[in-house]
């Protein structure tokens, strides 16, 4: 942006001393390099859960204190940072700079790569004011705040005010989708590319300018000549038709706290130009570089100090529209030189979009001036693998804006984000035929595929015969309706068949008389499915099993009894199961998560079935609370406690379990942790639940989710084959370590997706500081 103008030659006439003072009252324009690669605020080492891990910006860490604590939307009043919650984010709707605070104030001392970086505001789900400006009237007296990634706000959809003017910004792609803004000021920035911003959007106001776009330097060689292409995209797309400056362009830095004068970086321009068709300018006459640029001051009166330029001369171009008057919406400098000269290296860095750690990266370094893409096949890769074998995909909605440019004489960098791509899954069907008894009549038939891919079923044969006997399938498809397609989980269905009767007596065509092997019609006669009543038939009188038969193993909870799910199964609104009537599913789960219900009732299908009626007693899941139907064979369904007698037990519990002096878990003595192997007395009954007593004389719970009959091993030291990461929680959403062939102690194991209970969740270890992957792919086990 032009601060004020004169002739190239150095020498400033009265009327542009006069236009000089002019715009010195009315506006103050500042600018800084783009520093790209600069440093992000240093964060101490803070504890896993801290907001050090979420938000490393500590004057940023000190602005949400300050809002939250002027807004008190809960009515809490913070002591330090330390108090912050990453929920608490959400609380807030407003965040404003505070500028008279310097633990605050988003400006720093020109040109020192400091970074204001924004992480942790994509927590603030809830904000829709973000004032982020300074100015020249607080300390440290920077115009110019350094702000330049606003990516952390792309999601916060509610945002319906913003100001961001006065920063380093050069991408303003994460506002693009923020549809409810009605006001945004960003005037004063490095943004060159205006076009994917619609100003009508902007119903409240929208100002933009003031854009300072400072390109990489250019060779010329010997020549004097050089078409200078317009960079400049206006909202909605068109290319800015640029000006020659009327002379010398001094930008404003920031104000002298002793003298009070301007801190400005100086642009002599080196020739003069003419507008072309496209935009652009033709520049002619262009003056030998000098390099590094002039220190002398030409106006003492107003200009405090110089900030010495690396270059003397620059091809200048402006763009003025009829609501800024006098001042330049944009202003472009180009340096040139005029001899080849080594530049600073260009990074292409490959960045996981989800932690924004790089995966790998490539440098390159050439002259100055010289053209570099990295748009190329060679750079823009489609797909990448990470460290711990993990293949990443190309994010082809967010490429760099600066893939094709110059080698400066600043090192840059180009990002490539990428998304994990997940690993390929299979899981299996798989079918089974048999008798009574649990003899194979059939090979099972078995299938695999992808989660969501089509799953062909096998025709379920009404009979089948083995060794000259027919079985006939026996009763109603028991929870066994087959899949259409592939799910997160392998899947097991087994179809009973008995010996089918012959019919007895004599006569009966040329069979003979009565006894003779059964033939089976070329069709098998299957008889119709009998009705379901509207509503299920339910005894007055409770159903209390007493004879054990093929599908509960004499294992028939009893009301009030816990039992859970081994195995997938359905809630059904009735007693008679077929689709129509599910209510959910219940996924096979690891033991330590299965779901689990409390039996209230019983009934039975219209085909004999026993069911039991249950609640879902599965806290913090979506399904908490529902009753329903659901069957009672034991393949399926369990009692949650232990019934029989066992020497020795496992605790598998994350949390462990606890030692009581009483059989009703009163009077705790000790925890035992998950893997402690305990010596077991005898079992005792406690209303409708069990108790081990241990040899030591204490009661332990027989819940069969908190301890396993017998030794159980399980790690206790495992070491990573190549490199790891370390998560905050057990789903490995929230990174904070990454490892190498380290070895880790293992604290607990537990499975993700604890809550959920359509999905099977996945091992982790926990370890000092977070959660790692329990794959054997990655991790090995020591002890």
């Amino acid at each position: 942006m032009q601060l004020f103008s004169g002739p190239s030659s150095g020498s400033f006439s009265k009327r542009f001393k006069i236009l000089l003072m002019t715009l010195l009252t009315t506006i103050t324009i500042i600018f800084g390099f783009a520093m790209m690669g600069g440093q992000a605020n240093t964060a101490a080492v803070a504890r896993a859960d801290s907001i050090d891990t979420w938000m490393p910006n500590k004057k940023l860490q000190q602005l949400v204190l300050f809002n939250l604590n002027e807004q008190q939307p809960d009515g809490k009043t913070r002591a330090s940072v330390n108090d912050i919650k990453q929920s608490d984010m959400a609380l807030l709707t407003e965040l404003q700079v505070d500028s008279s605070s310097t633990d605050q104030n988003i400006n720093t001392t020109y040109n020192d790569g400091t970074d204001y970086s924004l992480e942790g505001l994509q927590y603030a789900t809830n904000l829709e004011k973000l004032i982020l400006f300074a100015g020249l009237n607080y300390p440290p007296r920077q115009f110019r705040g350094n702000i330049r990634d606003l990516t952390p706000i792309e999601k916060l959809t509610k945002l319906t005010y913003v100001d961001v003017r006065q920063n380093e910004i050069a991408d303003v792609t994460p506002l693009v989708g923020l549809t409810n803004l009605k006001y945004l000021n960003i005037s004063f920035n490095y943004m060159a590319d205006l076009s994917k911003l619609t100003a009508s959007q902007y119903t409240d106001g929208f100002s933009y300018q003031g854009q300072t776009v400072n390109l990489s330097p250019v060779y010329i060689g010997s020549g004097t000549t050089y078409d200078m292409a317009s960079p400049v995209k206006l909202p909605g797309g068109d290319t800015a038709k640029m000006v020659m400056s009327a002379g010398a362009v001094f930008q404003t830095i920031g104000l002298d706290n002793t003298t009070g004068k301007y801190i400005v970086l100086p642009f002599y321009r080196g020739g003069t130009a003419t507008q072309d068709s496209n935009g652009g300018l033709k520049y002619t006459g262009l003056l030998a570089q000098i390099m590094p640029g002039p220190t002398f001051n030409p106006i003492p009166g107003q200009i405090g100090k110089i900030i010495q330029n690396d270059y003397t001369y620059f091809m200048i171009g402006q763009y003025f529209d009829s609501t800024a008057g006098q001042n330049p919406i944009f202003t472009v400098t180009l340096p040139y030189v005029n001899e080849k000269i080594a530049g600073q290296n260009v990074t292409v860095s490959y960045i996981d979009s989800t932690t924004g750690n790089v995966i790998q990266s490539k440098q390159f370094s050439g002259n100055l001036g010289d053209p570099y893409d990295v748009t190329t096949d060679e750079y823009k890769l489609a797909t990448i693998s990470g460290a711990d074998g993990v293949t990443f995909v190309l994010d082809t909605s967010r490429l760099p804006a600066n893939g094709t440019g110059n080698i400066s004489d600043k090192a840059q960098t180009v990002y490539y984000y990428y998304t994990k791509s997940e690993p390929v899954v299979e899981h299996k069907v798989t079918v089974h035929f048999i008798d009574e008894k649990g003899n194979v009549l059939q090979a099972a038939d078995e299938k695999s595929g992808k989660t969501g891919d089509t799953y062909l079923a096998p025709k379920i044969p009404s009979t089948i015969i083995k060794g000259g006997i027919t079985y006939e399938l026996v009763g109603e498809k028991d929870n066994q309706t087959l899949p259409k397609t592939f799910v997160d989980s392998d899947q097991t269905f087994t179809y009973v068949y008995k010996v089918k009767s012959t019919g007895g007596g004599s006569g009966g065509g040329s069979g003979g008389s009565g006894g003779g092997v059964t033939t089976t019609p070329a069709t098998p006669l299957i008889p119709a499915k009998p009705a379901t009543p509207s509503t299920p038939i339910t005894p007055s009188t409770p159903i209390t099993p007493t004879t054990p038969d093929d599908h509960n193993d004499g294992l028939v909870a009893k009301k009030g009894e816990a039992v859970y799910a081994v195995n997938k199964i359905y809630l059904y609104r009735k007693p008679t199961f077929n689709k129509k009537q599910r209510l959910t599913v219940y996924t096979k789960k690891p033991r330590i998560n299965r779901p689990m219900f409390v039996v209230t009732d019983y009934a039975k299908s219209t085909k004999g079935k026993l069911r039991y009626h249950v609640k879902d007693v599965n806290h913090k899941s979506a399904t908490v609370g529902k009753t329903g139907y659901i069957t009672s064979n034991a393949k399926y369904v369990l009692p949650v406690y232990y019934q029989g007698k066992h020497s020795t037990i496992t605790v598998i519990n994350p949390r462990g379990v606890n030692l009581h002096r009483q059989k009703n878990l009163a009077n705790k003595m000790k925890n035992y942790k998950q893997g402690t192997v305990l010596k077991v007395k005898r079992l005792e009954t406690h209303n409708l639940t069990t108790r081990f007593v241990l040899t030591n004389g204490g009661y332990v719970t027989a819940n069969r989710k908190l301890v396993l009959a017998g030794k159980y091993k399980s790690a206790k030291t495992v070491k990573a084959k190549g490199t790891v990461n370390r998560y905050r929680d057990v789903n490995l959403t929230k990174r904070n370590g990454r490892y190498t062939k380290k070895t880790f102690k293992v604290l607990r194991w537990e499975y993700s997706r604890t809550h959920h209970m359509k999905k099977h969740g996945t091992l982790r270890y926990r370890v000092a500081g977070g959660y790692i992957t329990g794959n054997a792919k990655y991790v090995k086990t020591v002890k």
